[in-house]
């Protein structure tokens, strides 16, 4: 007998999804192709390691309710991300006022027409040097280039932020994957199983029927929510049977955009004995490698992560992992005035991972094209109320969050619930 649903991915959309559907009392498959849950959520606890290692998604971006919801009824810390801000041009210095030039840059996205990015950037009648920011602020966060980028989506983006309070960051204090623990908790489990190892090759469906392939084994349900990320979708590594059309249209107008991340463990917080920088919390500049680094703060401790998106992200996939670290440690020993040397020599651990050539996930987030921003919402619409598309990249102002991955699959299936009641 075919289930009533089955779900394509156990990352936070589709937790959040089977979630709300088991809750329902749906019997729902969950079919995952890793070894673990969470997606591009990938927490490392290190025993050695006096802070949880985030590999993926770090930060909770404002207040959505959606995480906050979760992380108080599981009682789960959470603090404001601390510490000062400083940059590097010419030299380091403290740089409070940072985003005020930015947003000097980016408060004619409101009233501007739709083009890229660059567009936008060439024809500001602002200052030389803001502008600069400004594309490293962008192009850093959104992990995009100022040539591919919507003018359109940013300004959508950044109003959902602003809803929200999104330019306040916090952290989960004991690991982000205790968001993914407590989505789980939340499933019923007679009633939504999870098989991992399972990536899924093919979905053939019609109308009411679903039969969905992960190699020899086969599953049946009447509807199926597919949450996988967008670089997966785009590979063609699942295979439609018919294709639907909002389907294309809608990867034809996303991105998925590249990060190259490093975090450092070192023999001791060494930035320490820098002036001034005991509260250092993040550390900005127009480097082609690494332009942005972070601490581990409000807890200290000696880690420090080097963050390196869209084209410098490019740049580094140019070189093996070997090859990364030692422009990661060059970037960071010329900011700090160090010896590239001596401070290689600190670093008793180098956490990594390939998000860019993970077959599960083939980037970091998505990001919308010039004149796109129509065509992504096309993602979210059910195809025959049969199929229904979920994850960051189908939220729109919210993509590249994990906040807007739960949204989007609470959404999935509640528009899923509404017909199949009916």
């Amino acid at each position: 007998m075919p289930a009533d649903v089955i779900v394509v991915g156990a990352g936070a959309a589709g937790l959040a999804a089977a979630r709300a559907l088991s809750g329902a009392g749906l019997h729902t498959i969950i079919l995952e192709a890793r070894d673990r849950i969470g997606g591009r959520v990938f927490t490392v606890h290190d025993p050695l390691t006096p802070v949880p290692i985030e590999l993926g998604a770090e930060f909770i971006h404002g207040r959505p309710r959606e995480l906050w919801n979760i992380t108080r009824s599981a009682a789960l810390p959470v603090a404001d991300v601390a510490g000062d801000r400083w940059c590097f041009d010419q030299s380091l210095r403290r740089c409070d006022d940072l985003f005020e030039k930015v947003e000097k840059v980016l408060d004619g996205l409101e009233n501007s027409q739709e083009k890229s990015f660059d567009e936008y950037i060439r024809e500001c009648d602002c200052d030389e040097s803001d502008k600069a920011w400004a594309i490293a602020y962008v192009e850093g966060l959104n992990a995009c280039k100022k040539e591919n980028v919507s003018v359109r989506w940013l300004c959508e983006s950044q109003m959902a932020a602003d809803a929200i309070d999104g330019d306040r960051l916090f952290r989960p204090l004991s690991g982000y994957d205790r968001v993914i623990t407590s989505l789980r908790s939340g499933l019923g489990y007679e009633r939504a199983p999870i098989y991992l190892n399972t990536p899924v090759d093919a979905v053939q469906w019609r109308p009411g029927s679903v039969k969905v392939s992960a190699g020899p084994r086969s599953f049946s349900a009447n509807r199926a929510v597919i949450t996988v990320p967008l670089g997966v979708l785009q590979h063609g590594a699942i295979r439609f049977d018919p294709e639907p059309e909002n389907l294309k249209r809608a990867l034809a107008a996303m991105e998925m955009g590249q990060v190259v991340r490093i975090t450092f463990r070192f023999h001791e917080a060494f930035w320490h004995d820098c002036k001034d920088l005991e509260q250092l919390g993040f550390l900005h500049t127009l480097d082609e490698w690494v332009p942005t680094w972070w601490t581990s703060l409000p807890i200290h401790a000696p880690v420090i992560t080097g963050w390196s998106a869209g084209p410098a992200a490019e740049r580094m996939m140019q070189f093996d992992k070997r090859g990364q670290i030692e422009r990661a440690v060059q970037t960071l020993a010329r900011l700090l005035e160090r010896n590239p040397k001596q401070l290689e020599e600190q670093i008793e651990a180098c956490y990594v991972h390939d998000w860019n050539h993970d077959p599960y996930a083939r980037g970091a987030y998505s990001y919308i094209r010039p004149g796109g921003v129509d065509e992504q919402r096309l993602l979210a619409k059910p195809v025959e109320h049969t199929l229904y598309f979920a994850g960051e990249a189908a939220e729109t102002g919210h993509s590249g969050t994990v906040h807007g991955a739960i949204m989007s699959g609470t959404r999935a299936a509640h528009e899923l619930l509404s017909h199949f009641k009916r």
